[in-house]
């Protein structure tokens, strides 16, 4: 037995001129000229629920047959917009619930119908299983939907459709189900096109193939669960790790007592002499190439104090917040400057990090094994055999950006090394160094560099910094 349902949350709305109204957080369907029929029909889905059947005997009752067509098309219509949830039942309870989508979507993500008994189907690669409370449930993130498991049986029919099978050679019995019961699973399943024609071994397994082709599983869920509309989760800054909870603080305490004192440029000096910021962007490039004279400690100094000093705070209800030459999300501020250093100036080789507010180096550690090879890795990515004079690893406190922000905590801390990236860019070239961002690096080697917890604070992005092969007269 599959039975529809509005949604939790979802109330039915009488207006004027028999018009019915559907109404959601933020959303709504109307029906003109609602029968009787229609109405009863829509009370019941936002009620217990109900069958497909029921709902046409209803509206049979009130109305006749001249209106049933109209309410099959408003039923197939709000499944595949994602209004209607359905349950997959038994006469022991249920086996399987799928959700309706927190936003409905007209264009239709989920599909009405059901498989067809000869094709052999399989689950689709960009469907997933995850524990929620003492459940398991199946989410995909083409559709954003959610399929809760509550039975044993369901679950194994689930893991059967990990290869292709016809409905018709569905291991149903050894799963423990009836036919009847496999098949309203496997609707429910196909509504949400978690299940999708079987293809040769080699070719997409999913119905809409070239664009999904080109999106990785782990891509395409990233972007789908960090952005709105299509999950159920709170999203944005919803400080969901408050109180009793305190935010981490703007800036971490010195990291050791070993402490360089950086050189500062005169600002004023920068202001007027500096090279114009059109030039400074059309001549940004990535460089990967450095002169044999290595970077001096105030070009160093000067860089980061342009790039990533604390140039003031301000308190607030949250905390104390910070201001720094680049922007950041909610002024989270949560990157953190490590930098493997082989060579600069008078500076000993080995791992350092940055504070911010003092603008000082605190020394962490000589050129141990694991240093060497954030420096080594580095230079893989550059495509060269010596390592960068400095590189400079942004590593994050995730704590100071997840205790306020839901769903995009992650994806807004990529959006900040970004920024950092842009800056460090734009004041290298005005410097006349060689800039180069990286596109990866190994958070594990970073975290047995520094010693910190990688689930605390450890490496987003990676940035090599030095002295150009043909240097020029630069301000800074």
């Amino acid at each position: 037995m599959l039975k529809l349902f509005l949604g939790p949350g979802v109330s039915v709305v009488e207006l004027a001129e028999q018009q019915l109204a559907i109404r959601g957080a933020g959303w709504q369907f109307v029906l003109r000229q609602a029968s009787r029929g229609l109405g009863h029909a829509v009370r019941a889905l936002a009620g217990a629920g109900a069958t497909r059947e029921e709902l046409a005997d209803q509206l049979l009752e009130h109305d006749g047959p001249a209106e049933l067509a109209r309410l099959y098309y408003h039923l197939d219509e709000w499944r595949s917009s994602g209004v209607l949830g359905a349950v997959a039942a038994s006469s022991t309870g249920a086996l399987a619930t799928l959700a309706p989508l927190p936003v409905p979507n007209p264009s239709g993500p989920l599909q009405t119908g059901e498989p067809a008994p000869d094709i052999p189907y399989i689950l689709s690669p960009f469907a997933y299983l995850r524990r929620v409370d003492d459940e398991l449930m199946v989410e995909s993130s083409t559709t954003g939907a959610r399929i809760l498991l509550h039975d044993p049986r369901a679950r194994l029919l689930c893991m059967a459709l990990v290869s292709a099978h016809t409905r018709e050679a569905l291991p149903h019995a050894a799963c423990g189900l009836s036919r009847d019961e496999a098949d309203d699973l496997c609707a429910v399943l196909h509504q949400a096109r978690m299940l999708v024609p079987a293809r040769p071994t080699g070719q997409p397994q999913d119905e809409h193939e070239e664009p999904l082709a080109r999106w990785q599983f782990h891509d395409l869920l990233f972007h789908t669960r960090s952005r709105m509309g299509r999950h159920a989760g709170g999203y944005g800054g919803t400080f969901r790790g408050a109180a009793p909870v305190q935010p981490a603080p703007a800036l971490k305490a010195p990291m050791s007592s070993t402490a360089v004192d950086l050189y500062r440029p005169e600002l004023e000096r920068l202001c007027a002499e500096d090279i114009s910021f059109t030039r400074v962007l059309e001549d940004r490039r990535s460089r990967r190439e450095y002169g044999t004279t290595p970077l001096t400690e105030q070009e160093l100094g000067a860089f980061l104090y342009r790039v990533a000093r604390e140039r003031a705070t301000a308190a607030g209800e949250n905390g104390v917040s910070s201001d720094r030459p680049y922007p950041s999300g909610g002024a989270s501020y949560e990157l953190e400057l490590y930098l493997s250093v082989a060579s600069c100036g008078q500076l000993a080789a080995g791992l350092y990090h940055y504070h911010a507010g003092e603008h000082r180096l605190y020394y962490l550690s000589p050129m141990t094994p694991d240093v060497r090879a954030l420096l080594e890795d580095a230079a893989r990515a550059l495509g060269r055999h010596e390592p960068p004079h400095v590189l400079i690893t942004l590593a994050a406190r995730f704590p100071r950006v997840f205790w306020k922000y839901e769903s995009m905590g992650y994806a807004l801390i990529l959006q900040n090394v970004g920024a950092l990236y842009q800056t460090m860019y734009l004041v290298a070239t005005a410097m006349g160094l060689a800039p180069c961002a990286l596109g990866g690096g190994n958070p594990d080697t970073f975290a047995r560099a520094s010693g910190l917890g990688r689930f605390t604070e450890t490496s987003v992005g990676e940035f090599a910094l030095g002295s150009p092969p043909h240097p020029r007269p630069a301000s800074g």
